[in-house]
């Protein structure tokens, strides 16, 4: 009698399977088992295996190339931890100078956070998150802004940290 199939494989095998591809053979591959690992593993294993595939793309590619990455993790992770990858997104974005792309996805993120569950946590201002200030960053719909690149109004969602 066969052995039963499972729907899944452990992330173990994948990990194992990529660093093989990423000594003896060539990195696309080896980013192809992470993207195939990410659809394979169980839900709960998701999270963390998009996490590893993300550092291994920005070591072999450069941090530009985990964007698809970031708004993939975004589309298919539970909301708890899709709200993580999108303050995680946001930060790189600032980081990389990219204000209206990091405005995005706060705008983004703030749909799917709900505030009656923190109340003490907020999404980050992104100006102030990537110590970026001064009216350079300004790009004329934030006012004065006292020198702030970005204002969030009060009424912006709660966006709990996990």
């Amino acid at each position: 009698m066969p052995p039963a199939e499972h729907p899944w494989v452990p992330a173990a095998i994948y990990l194992l399977y990529a660093k093989l591809e990423e000594d003896f053979g060539l990195a696309r591959h080896a980013m192809a088992v992470y993207e195939r690992a990410t659809r394979a593993v169980l839900p709960t294993e998701q999270y963390d295996m998009f996490n590893i595939y993300i550092k291994r793309a920005a070591e072999i590619y450069g941090v530009t190339h985990t964007r698809p990455i970031y708004e993939k993790a975004i589309e298919v992770l539970a909301d708890e931890h899709a709200r993580e990858m999108c303050l995680r997104f946001a930060d790189m974005e600032c980081k990389l100078g990219e204000i209206d792309r990091a405005r995005a996805i706060y705008g983004y993120c703030s749909q799917i956070c709900d505030p009656r569950v923190s109340p003490r946590r907020r999404v980050p201002r992104p100006g102030r998150a990537a110590g970026v200030t001064g009216p350079r960053h300004a790009d004329g719909d934030v006012g004065d802004g006292g020198g702030w690149a970005v204002r969030v109004p009060r009424a912006t969602p709660v966006c709990p940290r996990g």
